[in-house]
């Protein structure tokens, strides 16, 4: 699903990819993922396959749970620019 004009960033699945980027701010800054609990992962991973829904990951695997958050927050900073 492609981000355009019409679609707002309040839209609840892009708020909940808001209220966590802090983690993947920190992890760009710092290189450490930081309080990233399962449950925030869950609501992360749920909001991104809510645009793609063929979306999956392994969870266990460190450099794939990085890989994921650079992932969905390339989709938000370009979905979140093309709304500006």
């Amino acid at each position: 699903m492609t981000i355009g004009k019409s679609m707002p960033i309040e839209e609840p699945h892009m708020k909940i990819l808001s209220q966590h980027k802090e983690i993947y701010d920190r992890y760009m800054v710092c290189g450490e993922i930081v309080n990233l609990f399962p449950h925030i992962k869950n609501d992360i991973v749920n909001a991104y396959k809510f645009y793609h829904p063929q979306y999956e990951f392994n969870s266990h695997c460190a450099s794939c749970v990085a890989d994921m958050l650079v992932t969905v927050y390339k989709f938000y900073e370009e979905a979140h620019k093309n709304i500006l």
